[in-house]
């Protein structure tokens, strides 16, 4: 979590956001407080990030297998759940209000890169 120990009130930029790294499927603009609608911008209201915030995640993974060859791809089964708060808002009423997501994928390596996309 954030304290600011000089102002009441934390930057934007020093806030926390969520986005589709962190819970699979959403945006950053997605989680976490809104301004009004009427002050602008989208018309559900602008994400104004928390100063508080957490994610957890979960995930499989195990190997698929086509022939003799290992070709290294591999299947996973995920979950994920976390929200963005404020001070003013109670950890339970936080976690009552968190967005959560699962799914399958796979998850298919290229080349030497060392790093596996998944692809959901």
């Amino acid at each position: 979590f954030i304290r600011n120990l000089h102002r009441k009130k934390t930057r934007y930029f020093d806030r926390f956001f969520l986005t589709g790294e962190n819970i699979r499927g959403y945006d950053m603009a997605e989680i976490g407080p809104r301004s009004a609608p009427e002050e602008g911008g989208r018309k559900e209201g602008d994400v104004l990030g928390g100063d508080r915030c957490l994610s957890l995640g979960a995930s499989l993974s195990f190997p698929i297998v086509f022939s003799k060859t290992p070709f290294g791809i591999r299947g996973q089964v995920f979950y994920n759940v976390g929200n963005v708060w404020n001070t003013n808002t109670s950890l339970k009423k936080a976690m009552n209000a968190a967005l959560s997501s699962y799914g399958v994928g796979v998850m298919i390596p290229f080349g030497n890169v060392g790093d596996r996309k998944s692809v959901v």
